[in-house]
């Protein structure tokens, strides 16, 4: 699966007042992570990623990711197992006069079907006695 999402954030828009997006996705394992920022953003648009309440991109705590004509990518095994499917992205301006926009991708992998159950026997059964009971039944 492959979601992407266009932010714009307006100008003047201060850390002390971010904008919050929830963006939508869906069960699996988010393992490729793409954002990029076009030219003009001078660094001045910053952004964070939460799942519920916790900062988990980028990693260390009130980190924000900021660039200019760059595209950022970075791979990851992150599970998103638990309704409602969704991530926080924290956003803000440093721009005095200009809106700025970011672009994240998320790539995805759905949840693995589980394997049926394994019946392990604890102890060996003769399978002679078996047939003969289950012919008297």
């Amino acid at each position: 699966m492959f979601f992407e999402f266009v932010i714009t954030t307006e100008a003047k828009r201060t850390q002390a007042n971010p904008k919050n997006t929830i963006i939508q996705l869906k069960p699996g394992t988010v393992h490729q992570i793409d954002a990029i920022f076009p030219g003009g953003c001078a660094a001045l648009m910053h952004f964070q990623v939460y799942n519920q309440l916790f900062q988990i991109f980028p990693s260390n705590p009130d980190a924000s990711f900021a660039s200019d004509n760059e595209k950022i990518s970075w791979g990851d095994a992150f599970e998103l197992d638990q309704p409602p499917y969704q991530l926080k992205v924290v956003t803000w301006n440093d721009d005095d006069l200009y809106p700025h926009s970011l672009r994240l991708r998320f790539a995805m992998v759905a949840e693995p079907i589980p394997e049926p159950p394994t019946i392990i026997l604890s102890h060996k059964i003769d399978l002679t006695q078996l047939e003969q009971a289950l012919q008297e039944i």
